[in-house]
């Protein structure tokens, strides 16, 4: 949800933009020019950043629980880059905004998009539960119902 929740702030200050295009009442979707929160590059930056972050706000875990947890929020950053991937059309920068744009078009499919959307989240909460094994009800539940929230407002 990381690059989802980046990119609105970098439309504000004019870094990318929504573009709503001509045929939006047949495709349902709309267009991004989205380079810092949603490209390749820029996606295994942030998920470093998280990665880093989180392994230095554990500093009471294992050295092995922080790289666990580490990996996991960092594969949870990259898994929207994945996610997009799969749905948007060709639009997502390889390196920066003037590169290569890529992405299979599955939005062109919504039922099925939506549906590989909500299983995605579902094997990355498992993942989740098996790397960091969560010690806490609200880490276990409350996680759990982010994501069950997430992907219900997602598909509505």
């Amino acid at each position: 949800m990381f690059a989802g929740h980046l990119a609105p702030g970098l439309v504000l200050l004019g870094l990318e933009q929504v573009h709503i295009p001509s045929n939006f009442v047949q495709t349902h979707y709309m267009t991004f020019t989205f380079p810092y929160a949603h490209g390749l590059v820029a996606s295994l930056a942030w998920s470093a950043i998280g990665f880093g972050i989180t392994y230095a706000v554990l500093p009471r875990w294992t050295t092995k629980e922080r790289k666990q947890a580490g990996l996991a929020i960092a594969l949870a950053v990259f898994s929207h880059f994945v996610l997009d991937w799969l749905t948007h059309i060709p639009e997502l920068p390889l390196l920066g905004d003037d590169s290569l744009k890529t992405g299979l078009g599955l939005w062109n499919d919504l039922p099925f998009a939506l549906t590989l959307e909500v299983a995605l989240v579902a094997i990355g909460f498992v993942f989740y539960l098996i790397m960091v094994k969560p010690k806490t009800n609200l880490a276990r539940y409350g996680v759990g119902g982010l994501l069950l929230f997430t992907s219900a407002m997602t598909v509505l």
